[in-house]
């Protein structure tokens, strides 16, 4: 079992989308998972959006009433996978962001270095994807110079 994890606040307008193009990644790709979306303390319709979808896709929807922040939210939906999965050796979790910071496009080959043997795997960006809210795009633009400056 494949358990996709997805801390989100105030996403509503990114979250379907994000939650169809995983249904047809998934869908090719041809293994078991399971969306796991933890709503964190949102203030717009998120909630909403993501009932829509319980019917037609594997998904479990969580809610935190007060703000977790994305590292508590990851962790919460970490420990959720680990406590469903019937084969914690064979089974794997992936986080994603609600807003596209990563594609789930990039799902298969993430998975696929796993069932090769690895243990962890983490991606990284190399550019700042087209429509990236300010604060990513800044930063990513901000990071390396400051650490050029640091050396």
């Amino acid at each position: 079992m494949i358990y996709i994890s997805i801390p989100v606040h105030n996403e509503e307008g990114t979250i379907g989308v994000l939650l169809w193009k995983i249904r047809n990644v998934m869908g090719e790709f041809g293994r078991d998972y399971e969306i796991l979306v933890l709503d964190d303390a949102s203030t717009d319709g998120t909630l909403e959006v993501l009932k829509r979808y319980r019917r037609s896709l594997p998904l479990r929807i969580f809610s935190s009433e007060e703000r977790v922040g994305h590292a508590g939210g990851v962790e919460r939906l970490i420990r959720e996978a680990v406590g469903r999965a019937p084969y914690p050796k064979r089974d794997a979790i992936v986080t994603l962001q609600g807003d596209f910071t990563e594609h789930p496009e990039h799902l298969v080959p993430l998975v696929k270095a796993l069932e090769g043997g690895a243990d962890v795997v983490a991606g990284s960006l190399r550019e700042v994807p087209e429509g990236a809210p300010l604060p990513i795009r800044l930063a990513r633009w901000v990071a390396p110079r400051l650490m050029k400056s640091s050396l």
